[in-house]
């Protein structure tokens, strides 16, 4: 597998920031180690970016990871909540 990236992720909903890093890896790569890299991506925490030939490139990230993201998008579509958490990290 590739080296990982390292990105900043904030947690505006926990209110917390840490590095959540990023496998980058290929199709082919994925699929000869798909069990350990289930098992990477749940207990590291970690992204992975699969890149395919020609095709688009896909995530395979923790679920709760995913719902938190999807949490936080469906609390940021209310301009007043945005306003709330705008306030909450400026203090």
């Amino acid at each position: 597998m590739t080296k990982p990236n390292k990105e900043l992720v904030i947690d505006m909903y926990r209110t917390t920031v840490h590095i959540m890093e990023r496998l980058e890896l290929t199709y082919t790569e994925a699929r000869a180690n798909l069990a350990s890299l289930w098992d990477q991506v749940i207990e590291d925490r970690k992204t992975a970016i699969i890149h395919r030939r020609e095709k688009e490139d896909v995530v395979m990230l923790p679920a709760s990871e995913f719902s938190w993201m999807l949490e936080t998008a469906h609390l940021f579509r209310s301009p007043k909540n945005v306003k709330h958490y705008s306030r909450r990290f400026k203090k």
